[in-house]
């Protein structure tokens, strides 16, 4: 951490991984995707202190696609942030990055920042939406 009135972020969305490497989405093999990203990344890694990776993680909630971009990720020696997206299943999701070492969801206190991970999953749907205990917790952190 630099000081506390700074923090660096690097951001992965939306990776849409899948178990299967054959498998395409978008006719994009979103594991070469990520992994030239991740290395880009990788390569001025010094300049981030946390990693933020959110939204639609896995394409089809398959425990080996979290197991395997957390593998991957795991190269980083830096604090693991994450929350789902409309493709993801909490119940599927979260322990499985919970072993990996990151933090899901919920407000962290990282220097002098706060950051609140909204979950805005609608299980069975393609919407992303706040619930009444979401809108709580933000108004509580807020």
């Amino acid at each position: 951490m630099r000081d506390i009135n700074s923090l660096r972020v690097l951001h992965f969305t939306d990776t849409h991984i899948y178990a299967d490497a054959a498998h395409l989405f978008a006719r994009i093999d979103t594991q070469l995707s990520f992994l030239a990203t991740r290395d880009k990344a990788l390569s001025m890694a010094d300049n981030y202190d946390l990693i933020l990776v959110t939204g639609d993680l896995a394409a089809e909630a398959e425990e080996a696609a979290y197991r395997w971009l957390a593998e991957q990720l795991s190269v980083f020696e830096l604090p693991i942030y994450c929350l789902p997206g409309n493709h993801d299943v909490n119940t599927v999701m979260e322990p499985l990055v919970n072993v990996a070492g990151w933090f899901f969801g919920g407000n962290h206190t990282v220097g002098g920042w706060h950051i609140v991970l909204l979950d805005t999953c609608v299980q069975d749907a393609a919407h992303g939406c706040l619930n009444a205990v979401e809108i709580e917790r933000l108004d509580k952190a807020l």
